[in-house]
Parts: C-alpha cells; sequence; structure tokens
C-alpha cells in the first residue's frame, strides 16, 4: 500500500508543473505513461536517511510539505550534500518551483497523479530509498 493518498498525489503533481523543482531543471515528472521522476522527501522518511527530522510525525513526514517532485539526477544531488541541501533550502526550492510553473490542471493532472499513484505502489523506491 503506498504511504501517500491519491489526493495528495494530486496536489503535489499539479503544484510541480509536471517538472522537476531544482532550479533550471525542465526535466518532465512524467512522459506519456512513464513516471520519470520521483517523490522525495524534504526531511527524510527513515533514520538513515539525509536530513531525517525526529521531531516529525508519520503525518508530517508524508505530508505534503515535506515532499518534492525531482528527476532522479537532482534527487541523488541533494541526497549526497546533505551540508548544501538544507532543509530550509529545500523548502525554498520547493515553494519557489511551485510559485514559478503553471499548475497541471484538469485530465494532465488526473493521468499525473494516477500514475505517481501506481509507481508508488508498485515500486517503494520512492517511498523508501534509505532504509
Amino acid at each position: 500500500m503506498s504511504a501517500y493518498s491519491s489526493p495528495l498525489l494530486k496536489i503535489l503533481f499539479s503544484k510541480s508543473g509536471n517538472r522537476c523543482a531544482f532550479p533550471k531543471c525542465t526535466s518532465p515528472i512524467t512522459e506519456g505513461e512513464t513516471v520519470i521522476g520521483e517523490i522525495c522527501h524534504i526531511a527524510a522518511a527513515s533514520p538513515k536517511g539525509p536530513r531525517f527530522d525526529a521531531s516529525q510525525d508519520d503525518a508530517a513526514r508524508n505530508g505534503q510539505g515535506n515532499l518534492v517532485l525531482l528527476c532522479p539526477t537532482h534527487h541523488t544531488v541533494i541526497d549526497a550534500d546533505v551540508e548544501s541541501y538544507t532543509v530550509e533550502r529545500l523548502l525554498k526550492m520547493k515553494l519557489d518551483h511551485e510559485a514559478s510553473v503553471t499548475p497541471v490542471q484538469g485530465e494532465e493532472a488526473a493521468n499525473g497523479t494516477l500514475l505517481l499513484f501506481d509507481q508508488s505502489v508498485r515500486n517503494d523506491r520512492y517511498c523508501h530509498r534509505h532504509r
């Protein structure tokens, strides 16, 4: 079962504009019927992950405010450099990205949401990369 609800993923995908949130990256999150991007935790989902915050409860840890959609390259970049990519910097990156893109709506939002939901159920690397 996915840690993410369909409504949560719809908000996340819509606000992403179907683009990686890393500055100046134009990689899509979905392309046709394929999920290219990844659901990424700003503060890690597990104690072994980057930027883990023990004070977060599971709802906050897996909530829209702690999630961002990134391409695989930029997900790797931010998780490999926790000194440069702090929680504060990633939150700002997410908010700046959401403010600069046109939200995805209608059928494209519904299709992207279904693809992300299906992918998160089938492949838990999106949910638990750092076990």
